[in-house]
């Protein structure tokens, strides 16, 4: 394979927005079409993997399926092959994490936004027999982090899928994404190369600490007003006040206080 033809293709979405099929659709006219040998993968691809995930959702063996992910998306990069990462990646820093790896392997990262109102989503998932449950569809969409805060997460393309049919979606895709792959590789240049370090390792201290706490809780709600404080916390948050080894910290205090004021009110 032509070396220059080296992508991760990254598509971002909610659950049920029609992300797989687009991605099937995308993958076969790259190999029909053009020739161009890919692999679509995806978590929900490598849990198929394990019996035991499938037969009943293990939250602790989701670290190993990431991993498990990531690395085969890394030995694919790196004997050539063109990968379609077919994924939620809602997480700004799942996507940065994914640009990374494409950059280590000089490969084209390309991102592509499925988007579809939270209620469409909701009705195609009921309509194909709940294969996920309502509610983790609502609490991704709530934690959802919306692209554009750096020029390296703006998406080629945002596709609203449900305003168009999958077939011509992929024609879209497929246009602007032969665009890139068929021009040499340059590296993601940032702007400002040393903030969006701090941001991001801000970004991944704050959100693990929320994720720990809700592996504690099963309510919606609380999940929701926690989501909205880390949210209001960072654009709050002045990055030349304090030093990024005390975001920790200063995270789980206000966070603690958060929550004795929320429970203060019940």
């Amino acid at each position: 394979m032509n070396g220059q033809l080296k992508a991760l293709i990254v598509l971002m979405g909610l659950p049920s927005s029609g992300k797989s099929t687009i991605a099937k659709q995308l993958s076969k006219a790259l190999k029909d079409e053009y020739g161009i040998v890919n692999i679509v993968i995806g978590t929900d691809e490598i849990r198929k993997l394990v019996p035991s995930q499938i037969e009943q959702f293990d939250p602790n063996l989701e670290p190993f399926i990431k991993d498990l992910t990531l690395n085969i998306i890394k030995f694919c990069l790196k004997n050539d092959f063109l990968i379609i990462n077919d994924d939620m990646n809602y997480y700004k820093s799942m996507r940065h994490e994914l640009k990374q790896i494409a950059e280590e392997n000089q490969a084209h990262f390309i991102l592509i936004h499925i988007q579809i109102p939270l209620e469409i989503a909701l009705e195609w998932n009921q309509n194909r027999g709940l294969p996920i449950p309502q509610e983790v569809i609502q609490t991704v969409y709530e934690r959802f982090d919306k692209p554009g805060d750096y020029n390296w997460d703006v998406p080629l393309l945002t596709i609203q899928s449900n305003d168009i049919a999958p077939e011509l979606a992929k024609d879209e895709i497929l246009l602007k994404v032969l665009q890139i792959i068929n021009s040499p590789y340059q590296p993601i240049l940032i702007q400002q190369p040393s903030k969006p370090g701090i941001h991001e390792k801000i970004d991944k201290i704050t959100r693990t600490i929320i994720a720990e706490f809700a592996q504690t809780t099963k309510d919606p709600s609380l999940l929701k007003k926690l989501s909205q404080f880390r949210k209001d916390y960072l654009k709050a948050l002045k990055i030349d006040k304090i030093a990024s080894e005390n975001i920790e910290t200063d995270f789980s205090q206000k966070l603690q206080l958060f929550l004795k004021q929320i429970r203060r009110a019940r």
